[in-house]
């Protein structure tokens, strides 16, 4: 009997405590993701003040990441969302739901 209650307790805080670890996760990845974001977004306004390009020009990763550029390391979602860089008008973006930079409170 002592044994049922146990495992009855356990399984109890196990309910509680699964949910909120999964909601924690995704919270972290989604901030890191954003914080991604904002890096490659200074990363192209450096870009473009350096190179004095037009706007309508959409950098590419091989112009922004490498060890001498403004990116050190290519960026990756956390949780595997692919990211678009966009034109120099545009904000970078990561086509997983709720990672984006209009969501992160401020710049």
């Amino acid at each position: 009997m002592e044994i049922m209650t146990v495992t009855v307790t356990i399984a109890g805080l196990a309910m509680i405590a699964i949910p909120n670890m999964i909601h924690a996760r995704e919270t972290a990845q989604q901030k890191s993701c954003v914080e991604t974001l904002r890096r490659v977004r200074n990363a192209k306004e450096e870009f473009f003040m350096e190179n004095h390009l037009p706007a309508t020009h959409t950098p590419t990763l091989n112009e922004l990441v490498g060890a001498d550029k403004y990116l050190k390391t290519t960026p990756q979602c956390p949780s595997g969302g692919a990211y678009s860089l966009g034109s120099g008008t545009e904000e970078p973006t990561c086509n997983h739901a709720r990672h984006s930079l209009d969501q992160s409170g401020g710049s």
